[in-house]
């Protein structure tokens, strides 16, 4: 364990495994472990690797075996398309679907979720989601289903039960993701950013399998997802010899930027990621026009807002070989504005609110450790820490002093991608689980997009018949049913305290007497005695583990007797719990007494 768990260490920090020095070549063979010269390498070999390299090549393909049947990652698009940006030819899903569920009004969660082996950093970025709104309404739409495991119907399940849970749970989502992808095992340390990127991925696959084989991936990044979190970034590269203007086109579902020792606010990192850059020297850019290589700068800028942004603040950083927190205090704004930041002019304002945030807490500045938090506001702009199975009410002051790790803003205006079309909407091949009726209308359940708790209907713009009235001003107070009772989540660790003289044989009442049949040795005077001893004992103030009561030893029950065979009494042995209630053994008890 020690051999694997060094290794595992120098892999991560590319330093040799003898001398720990900075390497760089890999061994030749297993590619998992480093060596600064041929005489380290010589001296590990001579100490154990030469047998360990054959264990280590076979666990990496078993790894890479367990990982075929996980979602790929998505892969943006990045196309050169000149001053304008390819339209897909087909949309798979219509952005309509986007603005009906961008209504959904979220509240914040009345408890949180169990910690299960360091799993801080899947219940912070599933709270996250929770408090989404257009995600949320978005589950409430049908979606295509597949056979088996449907990542939607369980993110679904989830935040339906958070909704309305009253006590902490264990997310069963996250059992689902280790048995598809084996990814996150359970106990390690996982990064948060990563986990949202493989949840994410997983849910634009789902999407995907209601169309079949789709090609482009143009047509690809129209699915519900892309639409919410996915955006565009223009590469701009002008020749500064003859102003010749190259675009080229690059989505992101989540932005990573840099912390300086300048960077103040969220809005500094942004402007130092989308700085002009001059190519020159060994770095030129080899002009179409002039036919050469020739000094160029280089413009990063936005071409298409998403709808929920996701700014990852890179605090983790390679330093000589090891990986070091960045603990730089970085301001945040509750409102942010990408506005000077755009390549072209966009519909509606692209302004964001801030609806949730996480926070990784550290010792040290260590990056190997540590825990996440989450900050999150509901529709009533109402501020809570989540702690795992904890909601704390918080301040806005609080919240703005903060060390953010990854921040969530939603667009006030939802916009659709660029190239939106009604007329190239797809339907989807396998019908989802939605029920319709005869004119083809959808009669599924779902729920209030205000928010209330209560089920919508089509007829009444999705909302529920009172929420319907008070939108058109009707006055109607009707006596709302009363809400189920939540059930309390069982523990899994709770077992029953197992009854010490079930596994003993058991034997009848003697003959002509009230009490068992006593082991050799015992008269019936020294049992009264025991007994008289153990009723005028003062009771033990500390807590009772054994079940079994006096009147069970005694082969009798305090009701009435009934008809039929008489209750086996069984044997009381040396090492097994005294039946007086004390927890300890009868030999350390009351047999020195009896």
């Amino acid at each position: 364990a020690e051999y694997m768990g060094a290794r595992t260490f120098y892999q991560m920090s590319g330093r040799c495994v003898r001398c720990v020095k900075p390497a760089s070549p890999l061994c030749g063979k297993c590619k998992m472990v480093y060596y600064c010269s041929a005489e380290c390498q010589k001296a590990d070999w001579g100490l154990g690797h030469k047998e360990k390299c054959k264990e280590l090549r076979e666990k990496a393909e078993k790894e890479r075996n367990a990982n075929e049947g996980s979602p790929p990652p998505i892969t943006p698009s990045r196309e050169n398309a000149g001053n304008q940006m390819a339209a897909p030819q087909v949309w798979l899903y219509s952005f309509d679907d986007l603005l009906a569920a961008a209504k959904y009004r979220v509240k914040l969660p009345k408890c949180g979720l169990i910690n299960r082996a360091n799993s801080c950093f899947a219940n912070s970025s599933l709270q996250c989601l929770h408090l989404c709104g257009p995600w949320r309404g978005l589950l409430q739409l049908p979606h295509p289903c597949t056979e088996g495991v449907c990542m939607l119907c369980e993110a679904k399940d989830f935040h339906n039960a958070l909704t309305d849970a009253n006590v902490p749970f264990l997310p069963p989502l996250m059992d689902r993701l280790q048995r598809a992808g084996d990814i996150f095992g359970q106990g390690d340390q996982e990064d948060a950013q990563e986990f949202l990127r493989y949840l994410l991925s997983s849910f634009h696959q789902q999407y995907l399998t209601g169309h079949g084989n789709v090609n482009g991936y143009r047509v690809q990044e129209t699915t519900p997802i892309w639409q919410i979190f996915g955006g565009y970034l223009q590469n701009q590269l002008r020749c500064l010899n003859c102003q010749n203007i190259s675009n080229s086109f690059e989505g992101f579902m989540d932005l990573s930027v840099e912390i300086t020792p300048d960077t103040a606010s969220v809005t500094d990192t942004l402007k130092s990621f989308t700085k002009s850059e001059d190519l020159s020297k060994d770095n030129k850019f080899k002009c179409s026009n002039c036919n050469e290589n020739c000094i160029a700068r280089k413009t990063i800028s936005f071409r298409s807002a998403p709808n929920v942004l996701m700014i990852h603040l890179k605090r983790f950083t390679h330093h000589n070989g090891l990986i070091r927190k960045v603990s730089r205090f970085v301001a945040f704004e509750e409102n942010l504005s990408l506005a000077q930041f755009m390549s072209h002019p966009q519909e509606g304002a692209v302004t964001y609110r801030l609806f949730a945030f996480v926070v990784h807490f550290s010792l040290r500045q260590s990056a190997y450790s540590g825990h996440y938090v989450t900050f999150v506001r509901d529709s009533s702009n109402q501020w809570a820490c989540i702690d795992d199975d904890k909601v704390i009410p918080v301040t806005k002051e609080d919240v703005l002093r903060q060390e953010a790790y990854i921040l969530f803003y939603q667009r006030n205006t939802i916009a659709p991608l660029p190239g939106w079309d009604p007329s190239l909407v797809n339907k989807p091949k396998k019908k989802s689980k939605s029920k319709t009726d005869e004119s083809g209308a959808s009669t599924e359940r779902t729920l209030c997009i205000d928010g209330c708790g209560f089920y919508g209907s089509p007829e009444t713009e999705g909302r529920c018949s009172l929420c319907y009235n008070k939108s058109k001003g009707k006055v109607q107070a009707p006596t709302p049913p009363q809400a189920a009772q939540a059930q309390p989540y069982p523990n899994p660790y709770a077992q029953p305290y197992p009854n010490p003289y079930a596994q003993h044989q058991q034997r009848p009442l003697a003959s002509g007497s009230q009490f068992p049949q006593l082991p050799e040795g015992i008269t019936e005077e020294m049992f009264r005695e025991f007994l008289k001893m153990k009723m005028n004992a003062p009771p033990d103030p500390r807590p009772q583990p054994s079940t079994v009561m006096p009147s069970e030893f005694l082969g009798r029950s305090t009701a009435p007797e009934p008809s039929g065979p008489q209750i086996p009494v069984p044997r009381l042995g040396r090492n097994e719990l005294c039946p007086c209630g004390s927890g300890l053994k009868y030999k350390k008890c009351h047999e020195k007494s009896a």
